[in-house]
């Protein structure tokens, strides 16, 4: 292969990973996702639970199969994580009971252990191969867009399709979701492989291992995870719940579709672009900023709940946090990764995973118990560690630069 060959092959890696995360995300079941498990025959603590089984094994599975990428090769990686959602949603589609969709949850978990860390790390070195030192924060936004980008079609898809929350209409959904994957997988085999060592000696110290102590001795490593976990994880319990809630307050289907297009949209635009004002800001006076906000956003949401307030404002009031949570996503990346070396980033970007994957495994867990009791209860707790993730863990200037050249 020419070195002119390589180079376009590896600009082309970009928009190959765009497209594979946008098949992956499609999702039109995501919508009425809990929906669609009560009227398979699951309660909703069942449905945390599924959630739960999830989180451990992904958990499990997150760094070694990140291992596996950084060894065996990022792309056959993400070839496989592809491949097994294909098979998490034949087995939802063949499913009608707590154990069939435990099993596709569990599918799921392998699934997203085999392209998390590894499809940030080969979009990284790719732009690192190309020696485009700016490469990586535009880029790392353009392609975490690239997970709301069909949602704001596809919510609004599931929302009208599923609007009577029939057995029919959520098959249609599954086979919508089931087509994206094998699109996604098709597009994932033709990945082109960077370069991710650096020498002999440092390869034989272990990817596993370094990566490990680079976890322990960096300080500024673990506190950009804190942050960026403690605010993002008890959110997501909010996310996967909270159709059943406003359902029952009487906003309809379509109306929470709408809502979450939008959502979809706004965050989709703020993840594409958000590398400017960070990078004239600071990474991490931008994460301080927009933690900021959310605590606030919290705060008024918790207040319109204890107050009765109409349906439609607490729901506003939720998505505009959780459009503000999960548009950092790209800074948080950048941060990590400008603190990982490349033979070694798919293992530390995992390792960094596992404790979401802890505190995820806790909340979760927590949640499926407390809900029982009410939904106040689950609003309390996700209030509580988001305050706690904004105020206990602001980051510092010093964080957005490399304890040691990146390699």
């Amino acid at each position: 292969m020419s070195d002119e060959t390589r180079v376009a092959r590896l600009r082309a890696n970009v928009t190959k990973l765009f497209w594979i995360r946008f098949f992956l995300n499609v999702r039109a079941l995501a919508i009425v996702l809990p929906l669609f498990y009560v009227h398979r025959g699951l309660t909703l603590g069942q449905v945390f639970a599924l959630y739960v089984v999830w989180g451990i094994v992904l958990l499990f599975a997150e760094v070694p199969s990140s291992w596996l990428a950084d060894v065996w090769g990022r792309r056959p990686t993400i070839v496989l994580g592809a491949a097994l959602f294909v098979l998490k949603d034949i087995i939802h589609l063949i499913s009608y009971d707590f154990w069939g969709m435990l099993v596709a949850n569990i599918v799921l978990g392998f699934a997203l252990a085999c392209l998390s860390g590894t499809d940030e790390a080969l979009l990284y070195d790719s732009g690192r191969e190309l020696g485009e030192e700016s490469f990586s924060l535009s880029a790392l936004g353009k392609f975490s867009s690239a997970y709301h980008l069909p949602k704001i079609v596809t919510v609004l898809v599931g929302a009208f399709v599923a609007d009577r929350l029939l057995e029919g209409e959520f098959m249609i959904l599954l086979i919508i979701d089931m087509a994206a994957c094998v699109l996604a997988a098709i597009m994932a085999i033709r990945l082109t492989e960077p370069n991710h060592h650096i020498d002999l000696s440092e390869k034989r110290r272990g990817a596993l291992r370094d990566a490990f102590e680079l976890f322990v001795r960096d300080g500024a490593l673990r506190r950009i995870i804190y942050s960026r976990d403690f605010v993002f994880v008890p959110v997501f319990g909010l996310m996967i719940s909270f159709q059943v809630y406003f359902i029952g307050m009487g906003v309809s289907v379509v109306t929470i579709g709408v809502v979450w297009a939008l959502y979809h949209t706004v965050t989709y635009i703020l993840q594409r672009y958000i590398h400017e004002p960070a990078e004239r800001m600071g990474l991490e006076r931008t994460l301080n900023a927009m933690n900021l906000l959310i605590a606030g956003c919290f705060i008024l949401f918790f207040s319109l709940v204890l107050v009765g307030a109409p349906p439609l404002s607490q729901l506003i009031v939720m998505t505009i946090a959780v459009t503000l949570v999960i548009s950092r996503f790209p800074v948080y990346s950048e941060l990590i990764n400008r603190r990982c070396h490349s033979y070694n980033r798919a293992t530390t970007l995992s390792l960094a995973n596992v404790f979401r994957g802890t505190v995820q495994f806790i909340l979760l867990s927590l949640s499926g118990v407390i809900i029982s009791q009410g939904f106040i209860w689950l609003f309390t707790l996700v209030c509580a560690v988001v305050l706690l993730g904004s105020f206990g863990f602001r980051l510092h200037r010093s964080f957005d630069q490399s304890p040691s050249p990146t390699i």
